[in-house]
């Protein structure tokens, strides 16, 4: 299989199923010869490695090597500072911590507006808010501006909390490299749960009564 550089053409060696890597060989162009490169995050998030150097392209990859592996999520953007939101619209102050959630278990989903695998899953999230939000506390977080985030969640008529994640601080202490990524804390704010990609509302759920029971 060929794969397509930004300016030049690759030979796909090897394909994992259920691996978030992939290997690349070939010849690639000169000066592409790079280590790790990713899918425009329309559906699925393909990890691509050749060669030693760590320099980061964007691949422009038919969508039938999609096939070849089930991993969904998408590799985070540079978030923007984000303002304080107003709560009534689902925001919280982003000077919330961790901490402060201890005594009740917590539900953590980080995602973006430009993702489709988090988008995918939102309605499934929004359920799950309005089924359990009373038993354990929900709190999705995104590093974009609050009117970007906003508009999209007016638009799809969400109502979960988002939590605008100033200079990534919670993505930072989290390792969070792909999104969505989601958690569940137990009372003492301990990781009992986590996920990399799409879940679906009967993972979600098991998550969430793992930690209630």
């Amino acid at each position: 299989m060929t794969i397509q550089f930004a300016t030049g053409q690759g030979t796909l060696i090897s394909a994992a199923p259920g691996r978030r890597e992939l290997t690349a060989g070939g010849a690639a162009p000169k000066g592409e010869e790079v280590d790790i490169f990713r899918l425009s995050c329309k559906n699925k998030l393909i990890i691509l490695k050749r060669g030693v150097n760590m320099k980061k392209h964007i691949l422009l990859i038919g969508f039938m090597i999609l096939t070849l592996v089930v991993v969904a999520g998408c590799q985070r953007k540079p978030g923007n500072n984000s303002s304080n939101g107003n709560e009534n619209d689902g925001f919280i102050d982003p000077s919330v911590t961790l901490e402060s959630l201890r005594g009740k278990p917590v539900f953590l989903n980080f995602w973006a507006t430009w993702c489709g695998p988090c988008r995918e899953e939102l309605p499934d999230l929004q359920q799950m808010y309005l089924k359990y939000g009373d038993r354990i506390q929900f709190f999705t977080i995104s590093a974009e501006s609050a009117n970007t985030v906003r508009k999209f969640m007016g638009k799809n008529a969400y109502t979960f909390p988002v939590f605008l994640d100033v200079n990534e601080k919670l993505n930072n202490e989290h390792k969070i490299r792909a999104i969505p990524t989601t958690m569940i804390l137990d009372t003492e704010g301990r990781v009992r749960e986590s996920h990399i990609g799409t879940m679906s509302a009967e993972q979600m759920e098991a998550f969430i009564l793992a930690v209630l029971e």
